[in-house]
This record gives C-alpha cells, structure tokens and sequence, in this order.
C-alpha cells in the first residue's frame, strides 16, 4: 500500500470510530435506565428524556452541523463535536441530580450533530471517488450499525460489573485516543460566509 493509501486507511479507520462511538451512545443507556432510575429516583417521564434529550438534539442539529463544519473547517468541527461530546459524558458519568444527566444527554446528541456531519465530509474527502470512496461508505454504515448493536451488549456488561456510570465514563479515554490521530486526517478548508440555519434546527 503506497502513502496515500495508508492515509486514506487512516482516515477510514479513524472516521469510522467516530461515528461508532456516537451510535454507541444511541443504545448503550437502555439497558442502565433501570439502574438509574432506582440510584437517582427519576420519575418514569424523565427517565425517558436520557434517551430522547440525545436523540433530540443530535437528529435536529445535524444540518446545522454540517453548515458549520462548512464554515468553520471539517477537522475543526470535528474536534470541537469529540471534545464537547467527552465533556459532556463526564456530565453524565458523574450526575447527582436527575435534570444534570439528562442536559448533559442533550449536550452530547448537540456534540454528536457537530462531529458527525464532520467526520462523513472527511471520510469522502479522503477516499478518491470510485471503487475506495464506495468501500468507505459502506464501512461507516457498518460502524453506524456495529455502534449501535454493540451498545445493547456492553451497557449491559458495564452496567452489571462497573455501574451505570462507566456506560458514560468510558467516552472520554475512547475519544482521547481519536483525538490524537485527528491531526493526521486532511483539514477541509472553511468555506466562510453564509448563514447557519439556527431558527430551522430550534424549530
């Protein structure tokens, strides 16, 4: 494989992480909920709202996150969805109220709609088009999957032997060690100017 092609490899495998992390995060509650409502006493309502605040927020944002990452750079929107996404699974690691995990679940799905968007423009960016961009894709599809059925199984065996608070913690040394190869993905220029569509996305 020449140096292009290890890039591009790089590239895939570092993209692909990304979005099985934030698919993970989709499902790997579920299983906790129990767990959570009887060590923070929720309702039944707001327990729903772990589930749904991260949905909500990361399917509305999405738009807006890809409008932003045209804007302000691929790799730097990237960066700063990984970072916040961490930051806000620390929140949830260590909630001692109800309302504190489930804005920390919204700031993440907000997080998730930043880096997302980002990481698939990079991902098309470094595989030339054909053959190689094709089999990129179809690998981000995989991770989306593998994140999301991959969360079922580990919330319940970190749930069981950790506590439900290592179904959140685990993020941040995951997102660490993405964020070290981030440097070696290709930028993507800003584009500037232009309008981000702030009203659509709150609507």
């Amino acid at each position: 494989m020449n140096k292009s092609g290890r890039a591009a490899a790089l590239a895939t495998g570092v993209i692909c992480a990304v979005q099985f992390v934030l698919q993970l995060d989709f499902s790997i509650v579920n299983v906790a909920l129990n767990t959570i409502q009887r060590e923070l006493s929720m309702a039944p309502a707001e327990l729903q709202w772990i589930v749904t605040g991260y949905a909500l927020t990361f399917g509305s944002l999405l738009l807006a996150g890809g409008r932003l990452a045209d804007l302000l750079g691929r790799r730097r929107l990237l960066v700063i969805g990984l970072v916040l996404f961490a930051v806000a699974s620390l929140g949830c690691g260590l909630a001692r109220w109800p309302i504190m995990l489930i804005v920390s679940r919204m700031v993440q799905g907000a997080a998730a709609a930043l880096a997302s968007p980002a990481a698939l423009s990079l991902l098309t960016s470094a595989s030339p088009e054909g053959h190689a961009r094709n089999r990129a894709l179809a690998l981000w599809q995989a991770s989306t999957a593998g994140g999301a059925t991959t969360g079922i199984i580990a919330g319940g065996l970190l749930t069981q032997y950790l506590g439900w608070r290592a179904v959140f913690l685990v993020n941040p040394p995951l997102i660490a060690v993405m964020l070290a190869f981030v440097p070696r993905l290709p930028a993507g220029a800003a584009a500037g100017g232009g309008k981000i569509g702030i009203r659509g996305a709150a609507l």
